[in-house]
């Protein structure tokens, strides 16, 4: 049976494989003891999170504004 359509689960596993990709960044910027590198990599952990989660709320409210 499919899964009813749920808004941010798009973005949520997106979200978790942008984790994936990025906290190699983080982790390794943390063993080199590098607080700048540390601070940029978690910043661009956050920012590609963020995104995907304006993504979703846009196409959720474009499917809003389709369905009227």
């Amino acid at each position: 049976m499919p899964r009813p359509y749920e808004p941010y689960a798009d973005a949520l596993r997106l979200a978790r494989q942008i984790a994936r990709d990025r906290v190699g960044d983080i982790a390794e910027a943390a063993v080199r003891a590098d607080p700048h590198a540390y601070d940029e990599a978690c910043h661009a952990l956050v920012a590609c999170i963020a995104q995907a989660i304006m993504d979703a709320s846009e196409a959720a409210r474009h499917r809003d504004i389709e369905a009227a």
